[in-house]
């Protein structure tokens, strides 16, 4: 039988290992070196063989597990459940903390993660990790040594912890992403100088190149007109660089008019036929009625979906491949524009980095601007973009818009 002065003692030892933890994450400024900081502190104060951080991948919805600690238990580092799977998912989709003494007498205990590292769970406390009252993943720790298994005393001070982990995380996440946005405001800014400054360069190029070429008919002079159409090839690639640059650091409100979506569809499909056929790519325009009318900016929209249809006449490795670009109703509040190729995919890297400033999968070809451009005009009309994409099987890209602009009031509005 405990003593009370042996659960003073207790007491007073988990809360100044409890003020070590707090003081201690929270002058940490970097997620995974906190993460790393206090799971090795909580296996070292619950006398435990090993602890993880896992949070939640808010695209699909997976527990990815982003640190491991504990001989063997390490291998887990980026090791995923999916939603709600074993006890660490029942701990987040609950968002309440568990404690298992007899995993493999428990039906919610998932056994991939022993067969991942070799590690053998036994019994495991997990408490979840809760910021603005939304559970962001779990920490757990597993197998408590020299003794049967977890109490209520270690779920109190695992949530704790796990209280104080949360916020850590989330104030540094706060500080990333206000210096991400200072970083790019700064660029932002020198990108519209340099692309004001190249833009009047450029148009008096293409003066320059329209009187060259104007000169040369006047002479009949007979000579080869291949470099000529190189300067003029790249010229147009130059132009379309600077054009996304003035695109997406310049603020903008949509001139809204009615439209036709379909029309704008026809119009860049014949726009990029020739393109289409130069690759043996099969374009073609899916044609679906939507119904009434639709207010949007016609140029905007016109440069989202020729963005799209050039991405996915690129993508199209293999001759016969096709693109196919539709329009359609979705209730009576939204249409939905959609191209879909059967292009070579992306992997999951490369999806979740699709619309950051200046990526780019096709190397020097790309800006890395259209589709960070096309998301920003499609976010300026109060719509979304959606996109599903498999590796080497295609990918489908979906614009959805309001019928109504948004500051109209009516059911665009959000």
């Amino acid at each position: 039988m405990t003593t009370p002065d042996r659960n003073l003692s207790l007491l007073e030892t988990e809360l100044r290992g409890l003020t070590d933890v707090s003081q201690v994450i929270h002058s940490v400024h970097d997620r995974d070196e906190l993460m790393l900081l206090a799971t090795n502190m909580v296996t070292e104060m619950l006398a435990t063989e090993g602890s993880n951080i896992a949070l939640t991948d808010p695209d699909t919805g997976d527990l990815v597990f982003f640190l491991g600690i504990g001989e063997k238990y390490s291998k887990l580092k980026s090791f995923h459940l999916a939603e709600g799977e074993g006890i660490t998912g029942y701990c987040v989709r609950t968002a309440s903390s568990v404690i298992v003494n007899d995993t493999h007498g428990d039906p919610r205990f998932s056994r991939r993660a022993d067969a991942e590292s070799g590690f053998t769970t036994r019994n495991i406390l997990c408490a979840p990790l809760i910021v603005n009252d939304k559970c962001i993943g779990a920490l757990s720790v597993i197998n408590k040594k020299r003794s049967t298994g977890f109490d209520a005393r270690d779920r109190v001070f695992c949530e704790a912890v796990a209280s104080q982990i949360a916020m850590a995380i989330r104030n540094v996440q706060l500080t990333r992403a206000a210096v991400d946005a200072a970083r790019l405001a700064a660029v932002g800014q020198a990108v519209a100088g340099v692309a004001h400054s190249m833009k009047n360069l450029l148009y008096g190029l293409q003066g320059g190149l329209y009187v060259f070429r104007k000169d040369l008919k006047k002479t009949n002079a007979e000579i080869p007109m291949r470099g000529l159409e190189m300067i003029e090839r790249n010229f147009g690639r130059l132009f379309s660089l600077v054009r996304e640059m003035l695109s997406y650091t310049k603020e903008h409100k949509p001139e809204y008019g009615t439209a036709d979506p379909n029309e704008i569809l026809r119009s860049v499909v014949e726009l990029m036929r020739p393109a289409a056929q130069e690759r043996g790519v099969r374009l073609s325009v899916e044609p679906q009625a939507v119904s009434g009318t639709v207010e949007l900016d016609k140029d905007g929209i016109h440069h989202c979906v020729l963005n799209l249809v050039s991405n996915a006449i690129d993508a199209c490795e293999e001759e016969g491949a096709a693109v196919s670009v539709s329009a359609r109703d979705v209730g009576s509040d939204w249409i939905v524009i959609q191209v879909s190729d059967q292009g070579c995919g992306m992997d999951e890297k490369s999806r979740r980095c699709l619309f950051q400033p200046f990526f780019s999968s096709k190397g020097s070809k790309g800006t890395g601007l259209g589709l960070s451009v096309t998301r920003k005009i499609v976010h300026e009309h109060g719509g979304r973009i959606e996109v599903d994409s498999e590796e080497g099987k295609g990918s489908t890209f979906r614009i959805i818009l309001p019928r109504i602009p948004p500051s109209s009031g009516g059911a665009g509005s959000r």
